[in-house]
């Protein structure tokens, strides 16, 4: 493959750009992060025509501008070898970023909920049922299809484990670097959590990405 370089262009949080930034920094790939974009900024762009959607993150690279955040993780999985091999193992993972992205398509809208009061009785919903909810029917994909290994294909990252370990760590976690209790009663989980965590490619990105507010 030659040679390329990317922009990633978002806001100065992690949310829907974080898997992104991951799978370029997991690959290697020459990439700039463009995360210091305002409402104003965006506009601009959109009085240009540059966003497809009107909305953020883009990914710029050959004079050509992708958008929607999961359609570029599938697409730098497939440049990058980050695919499952079977196409009923793609499938498989399709569906674990989806129920993902449900999840946190609910977080987001927590976080622009401007009442406290009714913030903190959503958060506390979703640490009792939505998070534990969904963490045991990914236990249970996972001691599936993981064929005795760490990831949930076997013994290879794919973006289904990247969006995996961006829900808990950006989503749950709020960017911390530790293991969450919340994944206590999931062993399997826990393993490929803490594997991604310590991935040597991976760990000084995550220790020194710039601090958010929490997004």
């Amino acid at each position: 493959m030659a040679t390329r370089r990317y922009k990633l262009t978002y806001f100065p949080v992690r949310a829907r750009a974080e898997p992104i930034r991951i799978i370029l920094t997991l690959a290697g790939a020459d990439w700039e992060d463009h995360r210091n974009m305002t409402d104003d900024d965006l506009d601009a762009l959109n009085q240009k025509g540059i966003c497809p959607y009107g909305q953020l993150p883009i990914l710029e690279f050959d004079g050509v501008v992708l958008a929607q955040s999961m359609a570029i993780l599938r697409y730098l999985a497939r440049e990058y070898g980050f695919l499952p091999e079977t196409s009923l193992e793609i499938a498989v993972a399709d569906g674990i970023v989806d129920q993902i992205q449900d999840c946190v398509l609910k977080v987001i809208r927590m976080w622009f909920t401007k009442d406290q009061i009714e913030k903190k009785k959503i958060k506390q919903d979703f640490d009792g049922d939505l998070f534990p909810q969904n963490l045991t029917y990914f236990e249970k994909i996972l001691s599936q299809h993981c064929k005795g290994k760490t990831f949930f294909f076997g013994d290879k990252i794919t973006y289904a484990d990247i969006n995996f370990f961006c829900f808990v760590n950006g989503f749950i976690l709020a960017g911390q670097l530790e293991v969450p209790p919340i994944l206590d009663n999931y062993p399997g989980l826990t393993q490929l959590y803490k594997a991604i965590l310590n991935e040597p490619g991976l760990r000084a990105y995550l220790e020194n990405r710039p601090p958010t507010d929490g997004r």
